[in-house]
């Protein structure tokens, strides 16, 4: 370690070292502002990545969103406690005091170590481990002059300008306050002058105070034996926050101990230099072999300090105490030396004063250094795991971009035209429909040829069979418009399902409905159709029942309905002559047949026998005529039945309006069957466009806001690189 200095450090003019502090304290100072700043600005960053771990099963996704929550817990918490530690940095530097700690194992020697820096014994120091609580030796000066103790108990906050935070004690008592430490303190300060150059014995090298010179304020801390229990080894690791400087003192006969090493390491992780002072040197006989095996277990534990020779060094504290009080001490050709002790003090003096740009500025940019790297990292996985997001949202929504267009392309194509499809196969439905009833009207007379004609006697029966026949015929013409309603009802939906193939998630139309809408008849009773406005053949079954039924009384039989007033003249102008001669020409050959007719014209002298013959002749070709024309209007008689009973059905089915209300029936029940078929349909098709649409907008929001994320991080990841090499220029090695 060199300790020259008149080199400008690139901080200012003055090349001295209180300069050189100053203006690099000062950069250290600013750098600490700065970070706290950019840790805040960090968290929030973190956190306002969007989580897209619920939006996409992209493995890269997944893996950045868990990388992310394990970043963003920059919680309060861990925030607040790495401020803490930078206020805490921040006031260490810019204090001017500087905190040494004395610490070692049991009877290393590190109260002697302390008195003999002080030319006074001051704290106490025995064979035993007397030392059972850090006594803090403060300048006097600091104190307005006064030489006294203060007793600090555990949990009080110590301010000198207030009593009631300590206990005020003679500075003559301190073995004993140490000794027995009735009052149950955690800490003594104990302010008072050491005896430095009396008489000029320290000679200009190390000449003057070495608690207040001037230029800083040092304290030594002398803490308990490392060993003396588990308690006070922890409160001593937990004062290395607080301390500018570790003093390790050795005992050179024990070397170190597990409990020093352990401290060592952990002092190590945030002050990579520790001065270490191996006491009872001239106490060792075989010293070379002694220094070799002790500055290899240096070299193991502390590898910057090894480096650095003049961190080490081996002397005996109380030799050189002694030689102050004007002991008679013997001084080994080997050593120590008081030379060697005050070597030690010099290279004290320029690791705490001149060097005290290590040992109160290297902890803070240690620290510093590490922390913004950290931040840098952080930033760097931050936004790495934002691009991650940001280019799986472009990707997912590249990948869904087709499906979505197809939905939106079936909206604007097919349901939203829904209506205009129902009607037009109803259009449909109700051309064919009125097509086959009107064809049905018009062809009724054929349903005759399929009526048994068994007689003039059998015409009502006739009448009634060639009836009924016609309403059968008129319920399967129902029934198969029905069936085309049905079959074109369900074309449609067939189609409307068809253009959703291709869909990621297609909607299914349910077509039971349908089914069971027109084939309620089936399961139902007679009309049940008709209520729901579609089936009209189950009442119309009953027309064809032979046993009567509803169609009697609809198109009656009876003799006097049947046949009304000009029916019956129709029947007497075609049957009375036939009548009228079959009943002449059989008097008229009665009579001229008879015994009487004959004697009655042999009276009157009448006796043309052969015009009496061709008179009964006459009357019997007149009753031959009749009969024929009798048996010829008979022959008819069929075909003017037909005539009547197909035109009274003909009559009464279009009084009943059956092409009118079939049809609309048909019409009406075919767009409400289809309507509620689509009903479900059309919602859940919303829904599942409505679901796209915002998945896709959260998507682009979350793509948007990660790629925002992405900059911010990557522009506050340069200002963190940026900030850790201004912190690393701070050079503090000389």
């Amino acid at each position: 370690m060199s300790v020259s200095y008149g080199v400008d450090s690139g901080y200012g003019g003055d090349t001295s070292p209180e300069a050189q502090f100053t203006a690099k304290r000062s950069k250290l100072l600013s750098q600490i502002s700065t970070a706290k700043s950019l840790l805040s600005e960090l968290k929030t960053l973190c956190q306002s990545v969007p989580n897209a771990s619920g939006s996409s099963d992209d493995e890269n996704v997944l893996s950045a969103s868990q990388s992310l929550a394990i970043l963003t817990r920059l919680d309060n918490k861990s925030t607040n406690a790495i401020n803490q530690h930078l206020d805490n940095l921040y006031q260490r530097i810019a204090d001017t005091t500087s905190r040494v700690l004395v610490t070692g194992d049991l009877n290393a020697g590190k109260s002697t170590f302390v008195n003999a820096l002080l030319r006074r014994e001051v704290v106490p120091d025995d064979q035993q481990p007397c030392t059972a609580l850090f006594a803090e030796v403060v300048d006097v000066a600091q104190n307005n002059g006064v030489e006294e103790v203060h007793g600090i108990k555990e949990g009080v906050t110590y301010d000198k300008s207030d009593p009631n935070t300590f206990d005020r004690m003679d500075i003559r008592h301190l073995r004993t306050i140490v000794e027995d430490n009735e009052g149950g303190y955690e800490l003594l300060k104990v302010y008072c002058g050491d005896d430095r150059g009396r008489n000029g014995e320290d000679g200009n090298s190390t000449g003057g105070s070495l608690l207040h010179n001037g230029a800083v304020d040092i304290s030594l801390i002398d803490s308990p034996g490392l060993n003396i229990d588990v308690i006070k080894t922890m409160a001593l690791f937990s004062k290395q926050e607080t301390i500018d400087v570790i003093v390790f003192v050795v005992n050179a006969e024990n070397h170190f101990t597990l409990s020093g090493r352990e401290f060592l390491t952990t002092a190590g992780k945030e002050k990579a230099y520790i001065f270490i002072v191996v006491n009872k040197y001239d106490q060792i006989r075989r010293k070379e072999r002694c220094r070799r095996d002790i500055m290899d277990q240096i070299k193991e534990i502390s590898p910057q300090t090894y480096s650095d020779p003049a961190l080490v060094h081996f002397v005996s504290a109380k030799q050189r105490l002694l030689s102050h009080l004007g002991e008679p001490i013997t001084e080994s050709p080997e050593g120590p030396t008081i030379a060697d002790f005050t070597k030690l003090e010099e290279s004290l003096r320029s690791f705490i004063l001149e060097k005290r740009l290590r040992s109160k500025l290297a902890p803070a940019k240690t620290y510093l250094s590490n922390l913004l790297s950290d931040m840098t990292q952080l930033a760097a996985s931050a936004r790495l795991a934002a691009s991650q997001i940001r280019t799986s949202m472009s990707d997912q929504l590249a990948k869904d971009a087709p499906n979505h267009e197809r939905m939106l392309q079936l909206k604007a194509s097919l349901l939203d035209n829904l209506d205009r499809t129902i009607d037009d196969t109803a259009t449909i439905v109700r051309q064919t429909s009125a097509l086959k009833l009107n064809e049905f009207m018009e062809r009724m007379d054929l349903f005759s040829d399929g009526v048994e004609w068994s007689g003039a006697i059998y015409v009502w029966q006739y009448a009634t069979t060639l009836r009924n026949t016609v309403y059968r015929g008129a319920t399967q013409r129902l029934r198969r418009c029905e069936e085309f309603a049905k079959r074109k009802a369900l074309e449609c939906v067939e189609t409307v399902q068809r253009a959703t193939e291709g869909l990621e998630e297609a909607p299914r139309i349910d077509p039971s409905i349908i089914y069971s809408a027109f084939d309620e008849s089936s399961s139902g009773g007679p009309g049940e159709g008709l209520k729901r406005g579609i089936s009209m053949s189950d009442s119309m079954t009953d027309f064809g029942n032979n046993n009567g039924g509803p169609v009697s009384s609809v198109v009656p039989m009876e003799l006097e309905e049947f046949f009304d007033y000009q029916d019956r003249l129709e029947i007497v102008k075609d049957y009375v002559p036939s009548m009228g001669m079959i009943a002449a020409g059989a008097i008229g050959f009665r009579v001229m047949s008879g015994p009487s007719t004959g004697a009655a014209l042999s009276r009157s002298g009448y006796n043309g026998g052969g015009g009496f013959s061709g008179t009964k002749l006459l009357f019997a070709g007149l009753s031959v005529a009749g009969v024929g024309l009798f048996l010829y209007v008979l022959s008819d008689m069929k075909h003017m039945v037909d005539r009547k009973v197909l035109g009274k059905m003909r009559q009464h089915l279009t009084d009943s309006q059956l092409i009118e209300l079939s049809v609309d029936r048909l019409v009406n029940g075919t767009r409400r069957v289809l309507r509620l078929s689509f009903w479900e349909f059309q919602n859940h098709f919303q829904r599942l466009l409505g679901e796209s649409t915002r998945k896709r907008d959260e998507m682009r929001a979350k793509a948007t806001g990660a790629e925002k994320s992405a900059e911010r991080l990557e522009e506050i990841a340069r200002r963190l690189e940026r900030c850790r090499k201004e912190v690393e220029a701070v050079e503090l090695e000389e």
